[in-house]
């Protein structure tokens, strides 16, 4: 279901990428778990919440949780948390930097697969190192 939202998204002018522990958990092949079975968080970029919410009311009721960084959710899939950045204009490397350590940086396009790992998370992680670094106040 989360690729068709994705394609959805992307239709709308979206673009939908996994992000956090998720894309850090693909790369070290803890296996292939079932989504439903798990926390994945989604990042989109290109739309308003509003648009979100419009797209994602088609899959379900939804929920909009947190007042400073609003997270929508799904009825019956409560380990799925859609965000869109506050920032309309936020490029991907300060989207990246928001986050705590590098291996969490990453951010993986729903629908093609890419990575975007513009502070070297991928290579922490392959070199089993855990790097904090300060945010830029994004």
């Amino acid at each position: 279901m989360i690729q068709r939202i994705a394609e959805d998204i992307a239709s709308h002018g979206g673009r939908a990428f996994y992000v956090g522990g998720y894309v850090r958990d693909q790369l070290v092949e803890i296996g292939t778990p079932n989504e439903e079975d798990i926390d994945i968080d989604i990042e989109v970029h290109f739309l308003n919440i509003e648009q979100l919410q419009s797209i994602l009311s088609c899959y379900g009721t939804i929920h909009l949780v947190g007042k400073s960084f609003p997270v929508i959710k799904i009825s019956g899939h409560p380990e799925w948390d859609f965000t869109v950045p506050a920032k309309s204009d936020i490029s991907f490397a300060e989207a990246c930097g928001r986050r705590d350590f590098t291996i969490n940086s990453m951010m993986m396009d729903i629908l093609s697969r890419d990575i975007i790992d513009i502070y070297g998370g991928r290579k922490d992680l392959e070199s089993r190192i855990i790097n904090a670094y300060q945010q830029k106040g994004i």
